[in-house]
């Protein structure tokens, strides 16, 4: 079975999540806030599954495919971030 995950944040633990998830098969997309994190994700995961935008921001999160999410992981360094996005989902 395949899944469609949305992974909101990046850095190690989003990048690791990703590229576990893409080697099974999964179809994943990753947003992520923060410009260097962005730019280490897009050097380190296929570029064209990594979105750059505010982590936070319904019309950032629906671009980003939310509605078609099977699973959303949010992985953001910050708890109060985490709920927000998991509240939006």
């Amino acid at each position: 079975m395949t899944l469609h995950v949305l992974i909101v944040g990046g850095g190690k633990v989003g990048t690791y999540l990703a590229g576990l998830l893409l080697a099974d098969g999964h179809t994943v997309k990753v947003v992520e806030g923060g410009k260097e994190e962005y730019r280490l994700m897009a050097a380190a995961l296929p570029p064209e599954i990594v979105q750059f935008g505010n982590m936070t921001d319904p019309a950032v999160l629906e671009a980003a495919g939310i509605r078609e999410a099977d699973v959303v992981a949010a992985v953001t360094r910050t708890d109060e971030t985490n709920l927000v996005i998991t509240s939006l989902a």
